[in-house]
């Protein structure tokens, strides 16, 4: 089963089913405004229609893993623990129960979590492709994405180091050719003895 861990500590299983599917659809809109098909993007293994967007990917997994979420959010600790943004802002303590719980959920997910979160759905996906042919290609495409990625970085890495090398190398230079060091060298030169 695909899981990722919160900033809590807390671990969250994503494991899609049926019913998941209409829930989704109901209550998650794609970029081009229409609903989420997690059948489609299990079918056709379209992986970007869903995770080129980390707010998308938010959405989808909240709604995968809501029973989870509503067993463990608590609103009376949410609202006391908010009780000074409430005096700031009454419109935040009038929020209806589920967009409190989905802060709640929201505030547990950083940027460490974005990526173990998205893996872990795009493994749900996975898990749920019921054609292990589709299953196989769609993992062959995800490796090479990743491959990719590692290279993507990797040369990113090499030419900031190149840069920072480079920078070095020109401070030494500036700092050497600076007045006072320049005047200095006058004076020791033999030439001006």
């Amino acid at each position: 089963m695909a899981t990722f861990t919160d900033n809590k500590g807390l671990p969250w299983s994503i494991d899609i089913k049926f019913r998941d599917i209409e829930r989704v659809k109901a209550h998650v809109k794609g970029v081009n405004g229409q609903p989420v098909d997690l059948l489609a993007v299990a079918e056709k293994g379209d992986f970007s229609a869903i995770s080129g967007s980390v707010q998308q990917v938010l959405d989808v997994v909240f709604w995968l893993c809501f029973d989870d979420i509503m067993a463990n959010f608590d609103r009376e600790q949410w609202d006391e623990d908010h009780a000074t943004l409430y005096e700031m802002c009454p419109e935040e303590k009038r929020k209806s129960p589920l967009q409190k719980a989905a802060d709640w959920f929201g505030e547990r997910i950083s940027g460490d979590q974005v990526l173990p979160l998205v893996k872990a759905w795009e493994e749900a996906v996975l898990n749920f492709i019921p054609n292990p042919r589709v299953k196989e290609a769609i993992q062959r495409v995800k490796d090479r994405e990743e491959v990719y990625q590692i290279r993507v970085i990797e040369a990113v890495e090499k030419d900031t180091l190149q840069k920072l090398d480079q920078s070095e190398d020109q401070l030494g230079a500036s700092s050497s050719n600076s007045p006072a060091k320049s005047a200095s060298r006058r004076k020791t030169s033999p030439s001006a003895s």
